[in-house]
């Protein structure tokens, strides 16, 4: 070849990157992707090990729920019920105390029971799920392709009674 040759090959092949998208950099892009995938692999196996690890303590609770709510009614308060009554000389007192106990008790399993489940429904993987699909909107969004946001509900009366 010759060094004509070599130069318009040389021009062709610029000219070839500038066409392709992402300046024609593919090797970076490759590795970007893959270093991300195994970012989010990593997050994956680590809440799937948590999740693992969080089954035996869920199904200890629910196990557990019924004789704490039993054990409660038959100490605590029929203890609280009694205490109700003789301060008061009032039955209803006495059975109000009684079901409010249960209620409590009952209420703090299901919160525990609430919080367990959250841990197990894989929230930072969803959450970086969510982050890459608006990374690649923005990214597939030129600068000449910018959308306006719809007008929220205040901006759209303020609009129609100004007109």
């Amino acid at each position: 070849m010759t060094t004509e040759q070599q130069e318009q090959a040389s021009a062709e092949q610029g000219a070839a990157a500038e066409a392709a998208p992402f300046g024609g950099d593919y090797a970076v892009i490759g590795k970007t992707v893959i270093a991300l995938l195994q970012e989010f692999s990593a997050i994956v196996g680590l809440e799937a090990r948590q999740t693992v690890h969080s089954v035996p303590k869920l199904i200890a609770a629910w196990l557990l729920s019924l004789p704490v709510l039993v054990f409660a009614w038959l100490g605590f308060s029929t203890t609280l019920g009694w205490l109700a009554y003789s301060l008061s000389q009032q039955v209803f007192a006495a059975m109000a105390t009684f079901t409010v106990v249960q209620v409590i008790c009952f209420a703090v399993l299901q919160w525990y029971l609430r919080r367990t489940a959250y841990w197990m429904s894989f929230p930072h993987t969803r959450e970086n799920i969510h982050s890459f699909v608006e990374g690649v909107n923005r990214a597939t969004q030129g600068p000449h392709q910018t959308t306006a946001a719809p007008p929220t509900a205040g901006e759209a009366r303020a609009e129609s009674t100004a007109q």
